[in-house]
This record gives structure tokens, sequence and C-alpha cells, in this order.
């Protein structure tokens, strides 16, 4: 157990003054088959981690549908991490797991078929030239052709791998594929193994970018755009060994949600826990069906549009979102903000596709669709909380980073004295910085400075946060 003065503790405490959760008007506006899996669950945290985990695992099962970015072609593929203390709800993402088993268990059963035939054909020739030799060896037949070794197929993707082995599977299921792990401990110890190390691996999957690698036992191994999505859980301090360095880029291709421990014991003979399980399990099967549409498009890919109006509301929402952020952190997150652009594409990617699944039993997914303003502010609603969180995971791992004693800063002050106190500063013309510094010893923490000096504000005084406004704004919308 930690003391009560310890560093680590003390920040959590910090970080831990309000509960971050969706606007409950996101869920008066999901897709039918979305809302099946959040009506499951009662509580409201658990109905997010559902809902976010849920989206990331499906953008990792949709080929053949693109979009456009920055005039490139993407796919609807999501990073996704959920941190919080042990004991929390972050087991909660291995239902997501359910929704791609169906199709994995189908891979690796048509793998297995394959690799049987394998078996038999290199198995025969060798009886035949065997039987040949015995009986008549001056007639024995020249060698068949080898028969080739079929790919290796399944769609999640283990984490504890090599990199060697995580290209070749990439590249033997067409570039697509998903990692889903509830111990990011896991996927740590493989990219710090000696032949581990896939960081540069997961940054290229992120964007597409092409992937080659070169074996003497494989050859030259390609893969022109993976399709790669991860989902992962763990502790707070378990980010930053995963993690070693936040300027590396992959910190800003995931997006963050915090997981706060509640007080309240579930009750493990309730039916609505077998519930929640059945009903996840019927949606692998319904997300099957709709995988099966979209793997006959190789030529034809399922297109995403957007209509002027939006790409607009899109470009202006991100210039003030990037302003707000850059001014508060010096410039210092500005990646994190440029990458929240391609998701909120992304995520409106899955929404839409999950609205209209229902298309299926009746003249099927037609080869254009058009993002619908429910799912545009959907994805707003959502991409504003994430902001959020993902900032405060970057203040969290900065202090586990900071040779500076949190504890000594700490120690010194309760909270309404820090309150009072980064006023007084303000008030003397500091930066958010320079206060961080003074207050909370460290620098980094531009963010909890602006939440501190937000509970001295009166409602109608501006609001000084980063994109604060533009969410009271949105919210008043939906």
């Amino acid at each position: 157990m930690l003391p009560e003065n310890n560093p680590v503790l003390i920040s959590l405490q910090s970080f831990a003054q309000k509960e971050m959760e969706l606007p409950a008007a996101v869920y008066t506006l999901l897709p039918p088959c979305l809302l099946t899996l959040t009506d499951a669950f009662e509580n409201r945290q658990q109905k997010d981690i559902i809902l976010l985990s849920s989206l990331a695992a499906i953008s990792g099962i949709l080929p053949n549908y693109e979009a456009r970015y920055m005039g490139k072609p993407i796919g609807p593929n999501l990073y996704a991490y959920f941190y919080g203390q042990f004991g929390s709800d972050k087991g909660l993402i291995s239902l997501a797991e359910l929704l791609l088993l169906p199709i994995h268990r189908e891979k690796r059963e048509r793998s297995s078929k394959k690799f049987a035939e394998y078996q038999q054909k290199i198995q025969m020739p060798r009886k035949k030239r065997n039987q040949f030799a015995v009986d008549d060896p001056e007639a024995m037949p020249e060698l068949e052709e080898a028969p080739v070794l079929p790919p290796d197929e399944l769609l999640i993707l283990p984490a504890n791998n090599t990199k060697a082995n995580m290209i070749k599977q990439l590249a033997e299921n067409n570039g697509y594929g998903v990692i889903i792990e509830t111990e990011a401990d896991t996927l740590t110890s493989a990219l710090k193994a000696e032949h581990g190390s896939f960081f540069d691996t997961l940054r290229k999957a992120y964007h597409h970018e092409r992937i080659t690698a070169g074996r003497k036992s494989t050859g030259m191994l390609e893969i022109e755009q993976p399709r790669l999505s991860v989902i992962i859980s763990s502790t707070a301090r378990q980010i930053a060994r995963l993690i070693p360095d936040i300027e590396d880029g992959l910190f800003s291709r995931f997006f963050y949600w915090r997981i706060y421990p509640t007080r309240e014991f579930y009750n493990a003979a309730d039916q609505k826990h077998t519930l929640a399980y059945e009903t996840f399990k019927q949606m692998g099967d319904q997300l099957l069906k709709l995988y099966h549409d979209l793997e006959r498009r190789s030529k034809r890919p399922v297109i995403l549009n957007f209509s002027k109006e939006m790409a607009q509301d899109h470009y202006d929402f991100f210039c003030r979102l990037k302003a707000s952020i850059h001014d508060l952190y010096e410039g210092e997150l500005n990646g994190i903000v440029n990458r929240f652009g391609l998701m909120f594409y992304r995520f409106c990617m899955v929404l839409t596709m999950l609205r209209n699944v229902d298309r299926l039993g009746r003249s099927g997914i037609p080869g254009v669709l058009s993002c619908s303003e429910a799912d545009f502010r959907i994805t707003k609603s959502i991409l504003l909380q994430l902001v959020d969180n993902t900032v405060s995971a970057y203040e969290l791992l900065t202090v586990f980073r900071s040779n500076i004693s949190l504890a000594e800063q700490s120690l010194k002050l309760d909270h309404d004295e820090k309150v009072q106190r980064c006023a007084e500063l303000k008030e003397e013309g500091l930066s958010y910085r320079e206060i961080a510094q003074e207050v909370l010893g460290n620098a980094a923490l531009c963010g909890t400075v602006s939440k501190l000096l937000r509970e001295l504000q009166e409602p109608n005084d501006p609001i000084n946060a980063p994109h604060e406004a533009e969410k009271r704004s949105h919210l008043s919308e939906m």
C-alpha cells in the first residue's frame, strides 16, 4: 500500500477533482446496435467504457471502407487506452473482444483447414518416392513443385510478439489486425524484448504508412496500407512503462480514457451480467455478416462523404481547439490536437457504418455513405471529452517522469490554498507554465492550473480553459 505522502498517490489525487464522463445526450443519438450494447449497463462509467472500447474494436473489422483526409484515403482504425487504479472497471474492455471473436474464429478454422491440406500435399510426394525407391529406383519420378505454405489467418494479434512476427502476421492478413490487451505490461515486455520493439510498426500503421521488413526466412515482406486497431488498459503508472518518451509519437496516436474507482461491489449472481455477455456475443455474430459484406468489396471500397458544412465545421472546431491548447501548453501538445483531427473522421466512419448495418438484410451496404448530422454531433461530444482525458494522461505522465518532488509541493498546500496561490500568481502576470512550476512543482501541469483557476470563476465569467466554451456551446445544441 502506498503511504499517504507518496508523490504518485498525491499526483493521482490531484487529478481526481472531477470525474469526466460522456454527455448523456450522446446516448440519445447512438445507432440502435450500439444502444443495445450500452443499455446492458446502468452504471454511467461502465456505459462510457463499453461505448468507447466497442467503437475502437469495431474500427478494426471494417475492411474496404474509406474516407478522404488531407487528400489521402484513410481507414476507420483507432488506438484506445483505458487507464485507472487497480480494481476499477478496466476489465470491461474484454467484452469488446467478444465482438471480434466470430471473425477471429472463422479465420483460425479456415487457416487450420488449409494447413492440414498443405501437410497432406507435402507428405504424399514423399510417400510415392519412397515406394519407387523400393520397387523400381530407375522409374522414380521427378519431385513435384513444393506446395506453398498457406497464410496464418487471424484477426486478434497477440500483444506478446516480436517485430518480425508482428509484420509477418499483418502481411499474411492483408495488413488488417486488432491488438486488444487488458494488461499493458504484456505489450511493454514485448516492445522491450531483444527482438521486440515494434514501436515504429505501431506508429506507421496508425497512418497506414508502408511497412517493409527483410528476413532470410521469409524474404521481403511489404504491407502497402496496414490497417491496425489497438485497445489497451492498464494502471496510470503502466502507461509510463509502455511509452518511454511522450515525444516519440506513439503517445499522441492513442486516445485516453480515465476509469475511476467505485465504492460499489457488483453482485456476481446478477443475471444482468449474463445478459450483457450474451448481448455482445449476438452483436459479434451480426458484425461477422457485416465483415463478410465489406470483405467482398476489395475492388470497390465503400466511401464515406462529409458535407461541405461538416468539413467547414471540422476545420473551425479544430482551429479553435488547437489555438487554445497551443497557448496553454506553448505548442507542446500540438501533435495531439492534429491527430485528434484525424481521429474525428475515424469516429464518424465507425458510427456511420453501424447506423447502416441494418441494411444488410435488405439492399446491402451502399457503395457511398454520407455522415449524418447525428453522428457528427456525437463525435464532437466524444472528442471534447477525449481531449480532456488525453491532456490529463499527458500531465500524469510528466508527474511520473519528473525528478521534482511533487510531494514537497503538494504537502505544503491544501486544495483551497493551491487555488488561491494560482490566482495570485496569475494576477502577477505569470504564465500557466510558470504557475504550474511554482504551485505544483511541474511546469507541464498547465491544464491542472487551468482547472484550479476555473473554480474561482462565476458561471457567467469568460472561460479561459481550453475548449471549455466550445463544450458548453456544443452541449446546448444537442
